[in-house]
């Protein structure tokens, strides 16, 4: 199996459903037999989990590299604005960008 992964974009790599890292623009090549599946994410837009827990990924420092995590408390809010223009208010939990 290959795989592209653009300049704007990073790879998630799963394994029978488990992530297991961050891939890097450039091609990657996985055996086939194996249960891999990637999931590419845009670099310009919100970190998307897929309906994991966030925490699942923040345990890998290479993704990391890639991120800001907010972190918004319980009595806090954030204002999250892109190019001087408001995107949207978020309410506690963490957040990747």
């Amino acid at each position: 199996m290959k795989v592209s992964i653009k300049n704007d974009e990073r790879g998630l790599l799963f394994k029978d459903g488990n992530y297991t890292k961050c891939l890097k623009p450039g091609k990657h090549y996985f055996n086939p037999l194996l249960k891999y599946q990637v999931v590419t994410s845009d670099v310009n837009q919100t970190f998307e989990t897929n309906g994991k827990n966030i925490n699942l990924f923040l345990g890998d420092h290479e993704l990391l590299q890639e991120l800001t995590v907010v972190d918004i408390q319980d009595y806090e809010i954030a204002i999250h604005f892109e190019d001087k223009k408001l995107v949207e208010v978020l309410k506690p939990g963490k957040y990747a960008f």
